[in-house]
């Protein structure tokens, strides 16, 4: 912190909001009602009959010790055990003669008891048909559901396959019924439609709103939206790829000196684009050093020109010229240029536009170019289904038409729908009453600091700040390529002062992998992390519980335990904090919740204003500036259209394989980056000598960053900002391995709520064993047995009946490939609706798996109505401290 201003956190004007593109009754009425209540009958007839039992156990105790008759005594007993085994007695426990030996209100008690046995067995027998016959009913909502516009047009794009048969199904008629597998992978994405906000297809609506003055929301209005088409970023960089190797296109390219290209000694250092970014050199010679007189004098060269210039230079023939600056394109330290900037508005069109702009490109290619710009300029958003799947092929085709024709292989084409289609929010810009986020930042900036301590980052700071003490010394300015150098050196080295590689490479893989155990570091700093980390999990069991099982604690409290933490452990300056707002109506006092914090920087909304192509046209994407470092975010789109998105920082950080359009002053080359060891930190800074200032890369992108190559993942986690610092995976607040406390026997381990004032920053959270819970045991067990069961056991262990459910398996837990596995993302399930509940009893794989219940806040019944239906809706609203956002204001 460096002075009031920079204490005080300040909302940005702008935010982002997802709303659900189906309403929560398309879901309700999927729900199994008759046969919950059915189910709840028996269960409360179960608990008075166990109650009745004990009262009944108890009178005949004393009716059993006065009995003197040897023949009768022994019949008591029997019956005394069969009441409290809850099972009929047999004829000779109940016969007359029993009967005239007990008390006339035991008689009568036996008798009620009875009475309610022939009840619950008269129920249960009814259950099955009460299943079957609703089922047929849910069955009707289920293909009313499975047949809106939102659900079809995005099953075209995520899974062709069920949208295949859901057609065929719809197809047949309403008398056919659906198959159960299809049933129940239908009713799983109408519930990920309805239930969660994550930005696939049309399955959410996006768009950017504002902060006001306002006391009511204008969540009433009904919703408006228009589709947005894009070619998946992966077949526009086959086609790129094609047009750089094409041996008929090459002339009219240009080539560049890579830009992290360094020269060290008598080695030029850099990383390699085409090795994901790892370092590679190579020696200097003549021959080198007269390309890279030519190349360093601007910024890219036309590769004919540099053929003749180096040719006249070297006295070179012209053959061995060629082959040698395809050597240096191939090793990595010459790269051609892409025709078109990663960021380019209308990507497609540019690059359809460079392509006709050379005739000699063949025929072929630019034909099948126009053909797949036609189809992404058509309008969607009332396209019918078939038409989507039709679009889809026709654009496979003509890409594969435009590949052959550049000398690629259709072969390299990315599976499914290579048009990404987006739902954006038209009509009134939404809007969010300021006085209902203002009650939350006390404790969102208190949330801030407190995640510090957990970064998934912070551990890998630490760990490369100690990589440059040890092989460098304080003081010393490191350029940025041998940084880089020194740290691929030490994660195959076996010890670097005490830090194995280990561990090191552990570091750099992510919290999605392996945690490598901070308290056996070698590193001291690595190893007080490690107890200040288990010290605040202590501190967390002793935060006081209520009788509602929620911890509450003050924002007050989260402070004064950060401010007395080492000076390396740094809150981040902006965060995104997606929210959940509560019923008022709620007694617990919470207003809304908290689903994940990711670094704030306008990421999201800048992805936003660029799917609008201007719909937002008197609302400019904020740019942000820090007020003591330069921001500096990265372009590459990395096969990724979740990384196209409009500008939110002045700088971008130069990356090999990709180019930016922005004017060279606000390019920033690694090449001209050093690294600076802060001594009273241990951590590593930025310094850019051009522009006198330190430098924070920040990746802006929606990328996931574990898919990020390695280069970009360390200069982005160790000299930026967290990407993640709570996610639906882990929290400050909920221990990431919680799993591990679930016994191997019965039982289940509860993570309770935690309130950090009127924000709910945890969920409660059941993790159980799947050899625990009540799996179908006996082969051919009917639908109505099992979900009584399943009910019960719920009610035992004090489930909630909608939740979210993951399933853990070993490899998930042990760390493996876990950064690419489904299991993390929660399904959610209702135990009312049948579909959902045998769709979860297929997920789970083994008894060994770990499911985690995690309670579902707001339920989806508390969620705003947009018109005359109920959607769940998410705000992205951002926290940002030292962080000015021209030129919008601040609140």
């Amino acid at each position: 912190m460096h002075d009031e201003y920079a204490a005080r956190p300040r909302l940005t004007e702008t935010l982002a909001v997802r709303v659900a593109n189906l309403p929560v009754e398309s879901l309700e009425r999927t729900r199994f009602t008759r046969t919950g209540a059915a189910i709840d009958a028996v269960l409360d007839l179960d608990t008075e009959l166990a109650g009745r039992a004990r009262a009944i156990s108890d009178a005949l105790y004393p009716v059993i010790g006065a009995t003197r008759d040897s023949r009768l005594r022994p019949r008591l007993v029997g019956l005394r055990r069969s009441v409290h085994g809850n099972r009929d007695p047999g004829v000779r426990e109940l016969d007359a003669s029993v009967l005239r030996a007990l008390p006339a209100g035991v008689r009568a008690q036996i008798a009620e008891w009875s009475a309610l046995r022939t009840e619950r067995r008269r129920r249960v027998e009814e259950l099955p048909a009460v299943l079957s016959d609703e089922r047929a009913e849910r069955d009707h909502a289920l293909r009313a559901a499975a047949g809106e516009p939102a659900l079809r047009a995005g099953l075209v794009s995520s899974s062709p396959s069920l949208h295949r048969r859901l057609s065929d199904w719809l197809d047949a008629g309403p008398a056919r019924p659906p198959r159960r597998k299809l049933a129940l992978r239908l009713a799983r994405y109408l519930a990920r439609i309805v239930a969660k906000t994550s930005p696939q297809a049309t399955f959410t609506l996006s768009g950017i709103g504002r902060l006001s003055r306002d006391t009511v929301s204008d969540a009433e209005e009904r919703l408006a939206w228009r589709s947005v088409l894009e070619i998946d970023e992966r077949c526009a960089d086959l086609v790129t790829a094609a047009v750089l190797r094409d041996s008929g296109t090459a002339a009219p390219l240009h080539v560049r000196l890579n830009p992290t290209a360094h020269q060290d000694g008598d080695r030029w250092v850099f990383l390699s684009a085409r090795r994901g970014g790892e370092p590679a050199s190579v020696r200097a010679n003549p021959a080198l050093r007269a390309c890279l007189d030519l190349v360093g004098d601007r910024e890219r060269y036309s590769l004919s020109e540099l053929w003749s210039r180096l040719r006249r230079r070297t006295g070179l023939p012209h053959d061995r010229v060629v082959a040698y600056l395809e050597r240096l394109r191939a090793v990595g330290l010459l790269e051609a240029v892409p025709p078109v900037p990663d960021q380019a508005p209308d990507h497609w069109y540019r690059l359809t536009e460079w392509l006709a702009g050379h005739p000699g490109i063949a025929g072929d290619a630019r034909a099948g170019m126009r053909r797949v710009r036609r189809q992404l300029a058509e309008t969607v958003v009332d396209d019918r289904p078939d038409r989507r799947a039709s679009r889809a092929a026709t654009v496979r085709s003509s890409l594969a038409d435009t590949l052959e024709a550049l000398g690629g292989s259709a072969e390299n084409l990315p599976e499914g729908d290579p048009v990404h289609e987006s739902a954006l929010l038209t009509g009134a810009e939404p809007s969010l009453p300021v006085c209902r986020v203002r009650p939350l930042l006390p404790a969102l900036a208190a949330v801030r600091r407190y995640s510090a301590l957990f970064s998934p980052d912070l551990a890998l700071r630490l760990a490369c700040g100690h990589v440059v003490a040890s092989r460098f010394g304080e003081g010393v300015r490191v350029p940025f390529v041998v940084f880089c150098r020194s740290v691929w050196e030490a994660m195959v080295a076996a010890d670097t002062d005490g830090l194995g590689g280990e561990e090191l490479r552990a570091h750099l893989a992510g919290p999605f992998m392996a945690e490598w155990p901070l308290e056996r570091s070698g590193i001291d700093q690595l190893r007080a992390l490690a107890d200040l980390r288990r010290n605040a999990r202590a501190d967390q069991e002793a935060w006081p519980t209520g009788a509602d099982g929620v911890r509450t604690l003050a924002p007050g409290v989260l402070e004064r335990t950060a401010a007395g933490w080492p000076s390396w452990v740094c809150p981040p300056d902006s965060l995104a904090c997606h929210l959940q707002f509560l019923s008022p109506s709620r007694e617990d006092g919470a207003v809304a919740a908290l689903n994940e914090c990711t670094i704030g920087y306008g990421r999201g909304q800048s992805r936003i204003a660029t799917l609008a192509e201007g719909y937002y046209g008197d609302h400019p994407t904020p740019v942000y500036r820090h007020r003591h470092v330069t921001l500096a975010e990265t372009e590459a789109g990395l096969g990724s259209g979740l990384n196209r998105r409009a500008p939110a920082t002045d700088h971008v950080i130069d990356l090999p394989g990709a180019v930016s359009a922005r004017e060279r002053r606000h390019r920033i080359q690694p090449a001209e980056l050093e690294v600076v060891l802060d001594p009273e930190t241990g951590l590593l800074q930025l310094f850019a000598p051009r522009l006198g200032t330190h430098v924070r890369p920040v990746h802006l992108g929606l990328l996931a960053d574990f898919w990020l190559p390695a280069s970009i993942r360390l200069l982005t986690r160790v000299f930026g900002e967290a990407v993640r610092p709570i996610y639906q995976a882990w929290s400050p607040f909920h221990p990431f391995d919680s799993w591990r406390a679930v016994p191997e026997g019965p039982g289940v381990t509860v993570v309770p709520r935690t309130h950090v004032g009127p924000l709910a920053v945890t969920r409660q959270t059941h993790y159980v064993r799947a050899a625990e819970t009540p799996v179908r045991r006996v082969p051919g067990e009917d639908d109505a047995a099992h979900l009584t069961r399943l009910h019960s056991w719920r009610r035992e262990q004090a489930l909630p009946r909608r939740c979210f459910v993951r399933v853990l398996d070993a490899a998930w837990r042990s760390g493996e490939a876990s950064a690419y596995d489904k299991s993390r993302k929660p399904l959610y399930v209702d135990f009312d609706n049948w579909y959902l509940v045998a769709d979860l009893e297929r997920r789970v794989t083994g008894e060994d798996d770990v499911l985690a219940f995690q309670e579902a806040l707001p339920e989806p019944g508390e969620a705003p109505y947009h018109g005359d239906s109920r959607r769940v809706t998410e705000h992205v609203v951002e926290v940002s401290f030292d962080v000015d956002t021209a030129p919008h204001a601040q609140w």
